[in-house]
């Protein structure tokens, strides 16, 4: 996602402009539900 901070795009007609770093725990979270799976982080993991 580093490589992304700083870069734009158009979607749906607007520009939109990447400015975050996730975390690791949650694009681990993002990869499980996209997996169809459970996910459960504590609290303060970036929900």
């Amino acid at each position: 996602c580093r490589r992304f901070v700083g870069k734009s795009w158009k979607v749906a007609g607007d520009e939109v402009e990447w400015n975050m770093i996730p975390y690791d725990v949650q694009l681990v979270g993002a990869i499980t539900l996209h997996q169809g799976k459970i996910a459960e982080m504590k609290t303060g993991e970036g929900k």
